[in-house]
Order: structure tokens, then C-alpha cells, then sequence
């Protein structure tokens, strides 16, 4: 029910927003598609099993709104095409009282995280997915798809970049609404998440950043916890040092999760990843990356993952504005303590407009 009212609440959204661009011309449409071809090879060593998998995949499809209202508020939405289920991303309002004052107030994504999920945006980057640290730390701190309902002050001072939020720390839609067990007023008053991040360019093309967050959750409960009540105490925070457009930024993330149908055990999470780049031509860059992941739960084995990504970009201009971006990268990865090898090609590509 709620996807389904979630999904009527987005087409009436766009209905608006299209009746609205007669009647102001300050409403402007964007968007961009993301489409991976994979062809995937899996070696597990100590089962001597095998297995490829390949195919196509439409990875986002994503229509962008902005309404500026004046010189100070503006309204912005981002709907999701590829996701079935759900596909209002961003719903959200800005007051940009100065530059070193906005105001958002809404579903966005948060600076609650890693400076690849919260700073660069989905159409800037540079491999075919973001590294398993700063999808999984988005994602254990109760972000979805990075995001969730809440409000944030922010903005530019000097050299400064800030961001500081506080939200329901559930996610897109849950807790937001007055649906069924996902209501508002299931929530209780200290419930949320808090916190924020720094960037500081230090001198023209390096920057250094990081972020800090914590999330209590007090007997939630509903279809996205399960059917009995659950709390948990979450934090995080990581560090990133960018040099000329490509990170090289230290991760470190933390959560506990306790009650209901959860493990009671504490799980931590962390990982590191490392970017460079060269351009060789405007149009042609070549590009290395190496990430790691680990999680441990209670006492159990560490989880961990390393992936080595090699690739290639090459962009399309029309008029000095990117059009087209075609990307191939070949990843290896390596999983322990189940000895699981990965080799992966992945072709893919992005039209924007």
C-alpha cells in the first residue's frame, strides 16, 4: 500500500510539475540513464564451484524538476525510473539565505556519510558503481539510496564546505508518512539521525573532509524492520583526502544493532579506498581503483572484500556540455574467509540531457 501511494503521489508530482512549466519558465527538466552490460565469472576455491553471469542492466534512469520560486527558494525532485517499486528520489525545498546559509528541507541525500555518496552525485562518476565502503556505510546507517527525510543547513564559507542534518535516519518514505505501522506517530522523540561533514580546500585542487554521525532508533518497527520491534545505536565516520578531482579518502564505519529479530551481536564495518586518474586527452581518461571492505559480527570470521578496478572513460561534448559518457572496467575481486574469486567486465554507458 504504501509503495502504491508512494508511486500515485510521484505521477501527481509530475503532472504538476509539467502543468506548472506553462505557467512559470523558471521550471527546468534534466536527467540522465546509466546502462551496464556485465559479463561476470565466480570461483569459489574451496567448493571447486564455478559460475559466469552476464547480461544487461538499466542501472538508473532519472528525471530531474526545479522550480525557482525567487532569488532565495527554490523546489527540486529527482524521480527514479528503475526502480519499480519506488521511484521518487528527492523531494525537496531550498532557502539559500547566503552562500554560507542554505536551508533544505525534505528527502535528499545527507552529508551523514562518505564524501563519494554525499558530495560527488551519481551522473559524476567516474567507475561503474561507487566502492563497497560507501554504498554499505550509506546504507547500515539507514540511509536509502543515500538518502532520507529530514533537514539540513549548509553552504560555503571561504574555503569551507559544511553540511549539518538531522533526520528520521529510516530511509526514503519510512516513518515520513501517516501510513500503517510506518507512521510518524510510531516514532519516538529522540529517535533519528544527527550529524554532518567538513571539506576544507587547503590550497587550489586539494581537499581534506570527513564526517560524523550517529543514529538511535528506539522499538521501531514495521515492513522495513520486521515484524517485532528493533533498536539500535549506530555511528560513523570517515576522512578523504582529494587531489585534483580523484580521492583517496580512509574510511571507517561502526553500527550496533540490538532487539526484535536482529542479531544481537555488534557489527563493525570499515574500508579504504584509493582513485587516480590521468587524462590523456579531454575526451579520454584512464583510471585505477583499489577498495576494501570488511565486517565483522560478534565474535564470527571478518567478512572481507578486495577489489582491484581498472578502466577506461571516454565523454562526448556538445557545445563544451557532457552528453554521452562510455565507460569499460574490468574488476577483480577476492572475498574471505569462503575463498570466492570474481573477475568482472562491465560496459557502460550515460546519456545525459
Amino acid at each position: 500500500m504504501v509503495k502504491k501511494i508512494g508511486t500515485v503521489v510521484s505521477v501527481i508530482v509530475v503532472l504538476s510539475l509539467l502543468r506548472m512549466t506553462e505557467l512559470h519558465s523558471q521550471v527546468k527538466f534534466a536527467g540522465y540513464m546509466q546502462n551496464w552490460f556485465i559479463n561476470q565469472q565466480n570461483v569459489v576455491s574451496d567448493k571447486n564451484l564455478e559460475q559466469g553471469v552476464s547480461g544487461f542492466r538499466i542501472r538508473r534512469a532519472r528525471l530531474n524538476a526545479k522550480a525557482e520560486l525567487n532569488d532565495v527558494f527554490s523546489v527540486e525532485t529527482w524521480f527514479e525510473f528503475a526502480d519499480k517499486d519506488n521511484i521518487l528520489l528527492d523531494f525537496k525545498a531550498v532557502a539559500k539565505l547566503s552562500p554560507a546559509a542554505i536551508v533544505t528541507v525534505g528527502q535528499f541525500i545527507t552529508p551523514v556519510q562518505t564524501y563519494e555518496s554525499s558530495r560527488q552525485s551519481s551522473s559524476s562518476i567516474l567507475f561503474y558503481e561507487l566502492s563497497d565502503v560507501a554504498v554499505a556505510l550509506s546504507t547500515n546507517m539507514g540511509h536509502g539510496n543515500y538518502r532520507d527525510v529530514g533537514v539540513m543547513v549548509g553552504g560555503q564559507l571561504s574555503i569551507v564546505t559544511y553540511g549539518i542534518y538531522m533526520g528520521n535516519g529510516t530511509g526514503r518514505f519510512n516513518y515520513a508518512g501517516s501510513a500503517s505501522t510506518l507512521s510518524i506517530n510510531n516514532r519516538k522523540l529522540g529517535d533519528g539521525l544527527m550529524g554532518g561533514r567538513v571539506d576544507v580546500e587547503i590550497v587550489k585542487g586539494l581537499t581534506v573532509g570527513g564526517h560524523y554521525g550517529i543514529n538511535k532508533q528506539d522499538s521501531v518497527s514495521g515492513s522495513a524492520y520486521g515484524t517485532k520491534p528493533v533498536s539500535y545505536d549506530r555511528n560513523s565516520y570517515s576522512a578523504n583526502l582529494l587531489l585534483d578531482g580523484f580521492g583517496i579518502p580512509a574510511l571507517y564505519a561502526y553500527a550496533s544493532v540490538s532487539g526484535g529479530q536482529v542479531n544481537e551481536a555488534k557489527t563493525t564495518y570499515d574500508g579504504i579506498v584509493a582513485a587516480v586518474g590521468y587524462k590523456v586527452l579531454p575526451e579520454l581518461q584512464l583510471l585505477a581503483r583499489y577498495d576494501t571492505y570488511n565486517s565483522t559480527v560478534g565474535t564470527a570470521a571478518t567478512q572481507k572484500k578486495n577489489n582491484t578496478t581498472v578502466g577506461v572513460l571516454y565523454y562526448l561534448f556538445k557545445e563544451k556540455t557532457e552528453i554521452v559518457r562510455l565507460g569499460l572496467d574490468y574488476e577483480m575481486r577476492k572475498e574471505e574467509p569462503i575463498e570466492v574469486n570474481k573477475d568482472m567486465v562491465v560496459l557502460w554507458a550515460q546519456f545525459k540531457f
